[in-house]
């Protein structure tokens, strides 16, 4: 049998938890999507240049990243735009905006096959890592300034 070790985490983290499963008590099913949880974030920090295995892993700020001005989006950062009534993504990967496979600027992906010169800052979404909300990059910006 493997030893279990308690782990404290705040009441709204909980309650968060319990309301995605629909169950207010502990059950094993919770315990399982804990479990989960903690072996997803182990493995994606390995995969970010981390061991990847049960030794301790680096959980410093992530170095790398897009700088755009002066809001910096770092690695693994999801941007959205919707062209012609179609959303489309690009994704912070090391220190670029990766879009279909090439690197690109910001103003580069809001109006690629457009010719409506758009600002990225009014017309771009950002899903940062960690983060469940997508976020205007202007309100982003002004709350950076």
């Amino acid at each position: 049998m493997t030893p279990i070790m308690p782990i404290s985490i705040p009441m709204d983290v909980f309650l968060a938890l319990a309301d995605c499963i629909g169950d207010r008590w502990y059950s094993d099913e919770m315990a399982a999507a804990v479990n989960t949880a903690i072996l997803t974030w182990v493995a994606a920090q390995g995969a970010q240049g981390g061991s990847g295995s049960a030794a301790p892993c680096d959980t410093s700020p992530a170095a790398s990243g897009y700088q755009w001005k002066q809001l910096f989006l770092p690695a693994g950062t999801l941007l959205r735009t919707v062209l012609n009534g179609i959303n489309h993504h690009a994704k912070v990967e090391g220190d670029h905006i990766i879009y279909n496979g090439t690197p690109v600027s910001p103003s580069a992906f809001v109006n690629a096959g457009s010719v409506s010169g758009r600002s990225a800052w009014r017309s771009l979404w950002l899903l940062l890592p960690g983060s469940r909300t997508w976020q205007l990059a202007a309100s982003l910006r002004t709350a950076t300034a």
